[in-house]
């Protein structure tokens, strides 16, 4: 629960959030890149952008091991948020003087530092996308190198399904896959039989809930899920360690917490996504 509404000087103004919903709605408008951000990317060279790649990815990378630790451990999110250098945090969209603010606040403000920091984990990952976009254009690569997640142990494996929305039109929506809100937790009432259908980016595995939790990938390989959180990716300290072959699986995937009765927790952590059953999500959109 928060100490009331949320009060903070911002570039010699006063700002004030009556609720968790009013501080949502701000920072949403600031998870997309100004206008002047995006002309100033438009105007590096290739070594730039791909400096500009490593720098996000660099940064992506601590803010996904901060979110995974504020997860794991209910009320660090202030103390974590606190650890951060403010360099590492952009001044577009005023990130770097809203966090600065909001880390001086109370524990009672804990879930507004915990938004912040999921929203600003989507302007990253916009970013990213910009910088991936402009590289395309004007260099015809798909992507700077350094944006790419590196493989782990090497190898390649090709279990690439095809994407949630490129497929077939089917009559029923539990067929078609969309993708989860990055940094975002979602419930998922898991179906009747326990089971459930996920993509780890386009690597089809299966969620198992009833009895022994477990992920399975398209190989049989079953991997064991404890009572409680879960991370799942590529590093070796993850809970759940998948290959290393899985190439764009991230090094910390996705959040699984089992507490749930009948129900899965799900916090995607990732760079390329993680897809369910549109069924599951309801009618929103990816």
């Amino acid at each position: 629960m928060s100490s009331g509404p949320l009060k903070f000087e911002l570039e010699g103004r006063t700002i004030r959030f009556a609720t968790l919903d009013d501080f949502a709605f701000s920072l949403s408008g600031r998870t997309q890149l100004a206008a002047t951000s995006v002309t100033n990317l438009m105007q590096l060279t290739p070594n730039e952008l791909r400096r500009e790649a490593t720098d996000i990815r660099d940064v992506e990378r601590r803010f996904v091991d901060l979110l995974a630790d504020a997860l794991k451990t209910p009320g660090a999110v202030g103390e974590l948020l606190g650890e951060i250098d403010a360099d590492l945090i952009a001044e577009d969209n005023q990130w770097r003087a809203i966090m600065a603010a909001l880390v001086d606040e109370s524990p009672g403000f804990d879930e507004y530092k915990h938004l912040a920091l999921v929203k600003y984990m989507q302007y990253l990952a916009a970013r990213r996308d910009i910088v991936k976009s402009i590289y395309a254009q004007r260099f015809g690569g798909q992507e700077p190198l350094a944006a790419q997640e590196p493989a782990v142990n090497g190898g390649a494996k090709s279990t690439l399904i095809i994407e949630e929305e490129s497929g077939p039109d089917t009559e029923s929506s539990q067929l078609r896959f969309r993708r989860l809100p990055r940094g975002e937790t979602v419930m998922v009432r898991t179906p009747a039989n326990g089971e459930l259908s996920i993509l780890l980016s386009r690597h089809k595995f299966q969620l198992f809930a009833a009895d022994s939790p477990r992920l399975t990938d398209d190989n049989g390989v079953n991997y064991p899920l404890k009572f409680g959180a879960n991370v799942i990716g590529r590093h070796p300290g993850n809970d759940v360690v998948v290959g290393g072959w899985y190439r764009d699986v991230s090094r910390k995937h996705l959040m699984v917490d089992t507490t749930g009765s009948g129900s899965l927790s799900l916090t995607d952590l990732s760079t390329h996504g993680t897809f369910l059953p549109g069924g599951l999500l309801g009618n929103g959109d990816e």
